[in-house]
């Protein structure tokens, strides 16, 4: 086997990319988040896919996986589709399928195919040996930019790109009055994640109550999450526990701001986990969890106003909610982020649970405005802000620096 291998990485070495005018693409499928986007808008864009499941999964579905784990071939049948398939690169999430002794990334980069990696996470949490990826061959591409000077700084040759998510949810949806709501949040309450990684991470106490403090106490959200930053900087907080306190600063601005709007009469649709039940809310109605491909989208549709409250891991970035609310015919209201200026010319916004409250009181009395700014949003995103448009630059990007 070993005999066939070697030979197989002779040939792969000198096969030319993207000389057609469409492309063949390896996807690592991991399962995660976007991989399914990544895959479908591929194919929308005339992209020839293979997917190669990293794990050994049940009935097919990578995303469930088999109790074995890991393929222990992923290596030998990676090579193989890339001799059968020959392409012009190689897709993956937070470098999933890279062993971080760089074995894997070497071995691409020695056959000079491109490797295409989408960052959804901390680079820094993600990579612990950059030496093992500092490779000419990787082009990454980050959803916050704020993590894009300091990654310059620790690689020269592998290269780091601006990519904002975007939404496929660019279809027309019919309102349901299963899910009708004046106004809905989904997601979870973030009890669970933050019991769990406070056991695991063994996390002290004073630090703790010291952080929580920071947090509450401050009134505006916009500076939290680079008050975070600064407080896991100064206290030398390593990379894996720092996740625990991005867990808990999640969980401390929803609490704050869904005890706010309890107490003010403003009750709201909560889709999420079970643990919302451990806050006693009186107005607010306890939805429980929805899928997010067959039932999301019409609850945005369906919602008068939608909230959303950005984890203050993305210091400058949006997520994936903003997008996909507008794009299905719905209306949000987000915390600010400095990129919502970035990529739109106006977006409904709040920077305190105060503010919160007057916006969503003026759309409730502006139906007009409200119409209005939710098409005008509505038609930029589906020009300008699909997963066909991030993929049709990510081969801009790599064609360009091939050519």
């Amino acid at each position: 086997m070993q005999d066939i291998l070697s030979s197989i990485i002779t040939k792969l070495r000198t096969y030319k990319k993207f000389t057609g005018s469409t492309y063949s693409v390896i996807v690592i499928d991991s399962g995660y988040f976007l991989i399914k986007e990544i895959t479908l808008s591929l194919l929308k864009i005339d992209c020839r896919v293979e997917k190669l499941p990293l794990y050994n999964s049940i009935n097919g579905d990578p995303s469930i996986k088999n109790s074995s784990g890991v393929n222990p071939n992923f290596v030998e049948d990676l090579l193989l589709k890339i001799y059968k398939h020959k392409p012009d690169f190689i897709v993956t999430v937070n470098m999933i399928g890279f062993d971080e002794e760089g074995r894997l990334s070497n071995l691409l980069n020695s056959i000079n195919l491109p490797v295409v990696n989408w960052f959804t996470d901390t680079p820094f949490g993600i990579i612990k040996n950059p030496i093992n990826f500092d490779k000419e061959n990787i082009y990454s591409f980050s959803w916050e930019k704020h993590y894009i000077p300091k990654f310059n700084s620790l690689f020269k040759k592998h290269r780091i790109y601006y990519l904002p998510y975007a939404t496929q949810m660019n279809k027309e949806y019919n309102f349901s009055h299963e899910f009708e709501s004046e106004i809905s949040f989904v997601g979870n309450s973030m009890i669970e994640a933050v019991n769990l990684w406070r056991e695991r991470c063994k996390i002290k106490r004073e630090v703790e109550e010291r952080f929580i403090d920071t947090i509450y106490n401050t009134e505006q959200f916009s500076v939290i999450a680079k008050l975070i930053e600064s407080f896991i900087d100064e206290n030398s907080i390593e990379n894996y526990e720092a996740s625990f306190y991005y867990f808990l600063g999640s969980k401390i601005l929803r609490e704050r701001i869904f005890k706010f709007l309890d107490r003010e009469n403003m009750p709201v649709d909560i889709y999420g986990d079970n643990y919302w039940e451990d806050y006693g809310f009186k107005n607010h109605r306890l939805k429980g969890k929805v899928n997010y491909y067959s039932e999301l989208p019409y609850i945005y549709r369906s919602s008068y106003i939608s909230l959303n409250i950005t984890s203050p891991q993305m210091i400058s970035a949006v997520n994936q909610r903003v997008f996909d609310c507008f794009s299905a015919g719905g209306f949000l209201i987000s915390d600010k982020r400095e990129d919502l200026e970035i990529l739109f010319d106006s977006f409904p916004t709040y920077d305190s649970e105060k503010q919160l409250l007057d916006i969503i009181s003026y759309y409730k009395k502006n139906i007009d405005f409200h119409l209005l700014l939710k098409e005008r949003i509505k038609k930029s995103i589906r020009t300008l802000h699909s997963y066909e448009n991030r993929l049709s630059y990510i081969i801009d990007v790599l064609r360009s620096e091939k050519s």
